[in-house]
């Protein structure tokens, strides 16, 4: 190394000498350029030969010591050195001629999202894909096919794009979010100024070409005069379709009385109709003629122009709308009102729909034909509050108070308020808009403390795939965290949950009681619910209360309803930590799910015993070598011999325990 840094501080003063050569040259111009020419070739040299020296003290570095420890000369065992030449720059990925991969990662901090962007190089179309729990590594690839995939388009359609969009891992694999648990459903937008060169009354449809059948995607929006965005869990080929359009403010079609009268339809309950088995939603038609019948059909349905279409998904008069006053050839009223009851769209899926005004038009010779006007709603489900919970025998919801999952409960409109009350005093409480970033929780003596939000609650966004329409349904799942609930005594608690509210409506859930038992309990601890036979050697599970023990000397506890012998288990000092050995766990049926029950106790504050029966967790037997659990089959007992062995071993009998037919959870 030393000789090859000399060598380049040799070549670096020949550098200089040969640059003073041309400087001298250059001043002696006048009296020839052959001596400048003669300098400029000498510093040609010089930077060769130090070009020859850095490589020398390169070669020479490699050959160094590669940590302190290594020059005070200690004996220290070398990695082989890295080959890869110094200063040489990785040939880049070659962009393929109809299409260009782009993978842009943008994190936020609050909301956890992950943005990818993929841009199509033919089109120039940018596909931008966002959502939570996105694995590292992902790229978007974009790239346009002939309209020919999306089939026979209707009259006057235009296909604007057709993009065959993937998700690709860095192993060149597709991914897609609704195989992943942890995403399921992300957001897509798709850029391009083609977009926007609209008329008035045209519009877009999106289509997902899925086994060669190209399916409307009715949840996409055009959010901006060049972007459509929708929300999807799988990729492969999407087309952009432009609608002709139909008017929804004049009448179509006919040319008689009804068509020269000014008729005007106000829809008077909003466009958007939130599905119940109550609702209904009205329109006032003014201009002094009733509708003759009315339809309800697709929005992508009319944009076609297709009247034979329109003419299906009549109404039925009096049972699924009515027309107040009612219409009769000698009354012309204005307005008349047309109410649509809840029972022409309880079963229609979630969607854009076009309500059809049908009027018979007389023509001067007597003759009569049909003129529509058209006016558009937006049905969505329900807001609704649910538990997600498990129920007793008499169908009351209860939780585990020692138990590692959340409380889990579904709304479909983002939190407001949140109060958890028991029979003791005992209060949690949370409200949005006086402290958002806080949970107050007042114990039964009445002192208060305030706990930041995320050690108590979560509130999520939540997507859901409707089965039958595919539609993807966005609601949020609020978690009382375990932090939460273990502040809290062995109570009855009635939680209050309001959530925020956007649409006026009897239809929506505004806020919900629940009533939960928070009881003593067994869980599995630390979450491993699954034993893997060859791996694991016990199951360990933990109890609120002390697990109780038998007349005969064993432990209280059973899994599928057979009583386990000690020798299968150990105990800790205080009865409340298990753990189920081996021995028993590999005789188990691979693949299956099993429950543990127990029987627990403690004396309470007056000494006397009281039971608490039955305290159950699940736990899952995978085979050797597995990784997940699949398929459960709860409750099998099905491997009769395995138990009679275990049955004999453990000198028990089988014994039928029938629970009591009452509400107390609790006995003394």
């Amino acid at each position: 190394a030393a000789e090859g840094e000399d060598a380049a501080a040799e070549g670096e003063d020949a550098a200089a000498e040969g640059e003073d050569a041309a400087a001298e040259g250059e001043d002696a111009a006048a009296e020839g350029e052959d001596a400048a020419a003669e300098g400029e070739d000498a510093a040609a040299e010089g930077e060769d030969a130090a070009a020859e020296g850095e490589d020398a003290a390169a070669e020479g570095e490699d050959a160094l010591p590669a940590s302190d420890e290594q020059q005070a000369g200690e004996d220290i065992e070398y990695e082989p050195a890295d080959e890869t030449p110094v200063n040489v720059v990785e040939e880049e990925e070659p962009v393929y001629e109809d299409e260009v991969r782009v993978s842009e990662e943008e994190e936020a901090s609050e909301e956890g999202l992950v943005t990818l962007t993929g841009v199509d190089e033919v089109s120039g179309a940018v596909v931008i894909v966002t959502g939570k729990n996105l694995p590292e590594g992902l790229t978007v690839v974009v790239k346009s096919v002939s309209s020919d995939s999306l089939g026979e388009l209707e009259e006057g359609e235009e296909a604007i794009l057709v993009l065959d969009i993937s998700l690709v891992d860095v192993d060149g694999n597709e991914y897609e979010p609704n195989e992943d648990p942890n995403v399921g459903a992300v957001s897509v937008q798709i850029k391009h100024p083609s977009l926007g060169n609209l008329e008035e009354d045209e519009s877009l449809a999106l289509y997902h070409v899925v086994d060669d059948v190209a399916q409307n995607v009715s949840s996409a929006a055009q959010t901006a005069d060049d972007t459509l965005e929708f929300a999807t869990g799988s990729f492969s080929l999407y087309g952009i379709v432009k609608k002709p359009g139909t008017s929804g403010s004049t009448l179509s079609g006919g040319d008689g009385e009804v068509h020269k009268k000014v008729i005007t339809i106000e829809n008077t309950s909003g466009d958007i109709y939130i599905k119940d088995s109550t609702g209904t939603f009205t329109f006032d038609v003014h201009g002094g003629s009733a509708p003759e019948s009315i339809s309800i059909v697709s929005a992508d349905m009319v944009s076609s122009g297709n009247i034979n279409v329109f003419k299906a998904g009549y109404l039925a008069y009096g049972t699924e709308y009515t027309i107040s006053p009612t219409p009769s050839s000698d009354q012309a009223a204005d307005p008349f009102t047309v109410t649509i009851k809840n029972d022409a769209v309880i079963n229609a899926p979630a969607g854009k729909y076009a309500v059809v005004f049908w009027f018979k038009d007389t023509q001067e010779d007597g003759t009569t034909t049909r003129v529509y006007m058209v006016q558009y709603i937006t049905i969505v489900p329900k807001k609704e509050i649910k538990a997600i919970l498990p129920k007793d025998e008499w169908g009351d919801y209860y939780f585990n108070k020692c138990s590692y999952d959340p409380m889990e409960f579904y709304l479909t409109a983002e939190l407001d308020k949140l109060t958890v009350t028991g029979s003791k005093g005992q209060v949690v409480s949370y409200d949005y808009s006086k402290d958002k970033k806080h949970v107050t929780v007042t114990d039964k003596n009445g002192n208060t403390k305030s706990y930041n939000l995320s050690e108590m609650l979560t509130v999520s966004d939540y997507v859901t795939e409707d089965p039958v329409t595919h539609e993807f349904i966005a609601g949020k799942t609020l978690k009382l965290l375990p932090n939460l609930f273990q502040k809290l005594d062995f109570d009855d608690y009635k939680i209050h949950i309001w959530q925020k509210n956007h649409t006026t409506t009897p239809a929506n859930d505004t806020d919900k009681e629940f009533t939960v038992s928070l009881r003593p309990g067994i869980t599995v601890a630390d979450g491993l619910n699954d034993y893997i036979k060859g791996k694991n050697i016990w199951i360990k599970f933990q109890a609120c209360w002390p697990i109780d023990y038998d007349s005969d000397g064993t432990l209280a506890i059973w899994i599928g309803g057979q009583k386990i012998g000690k020798e299968y288990y150990s105990i800790s000092n205080d009865h409340k930590t298990l753990w189920i050995y081996r021995n028993l766990l590999d005789q188990l049926r691979s693949n299956n799910s099993y429950t543990l029950t127990a029987r627990l106790w403690r004396y309470d504050n007056k000494g006397v015993k009281e039971t608490y029966y039955p305290a159950t967790a699940q736990f899952n037997i995978l085979a050797a070598g597995s990784t997940s659990y699949k398929s459960p089959k709860t409750g099998d007992n099905s491997n009769v011999a395995m138990w009679a062995a275990v049955l004999v071993l453990s000198g028990g009998a089988v014994v039928a325990l029938i629970p009591k037919k009452r509400k107390a959870k609790i006995g003394k």
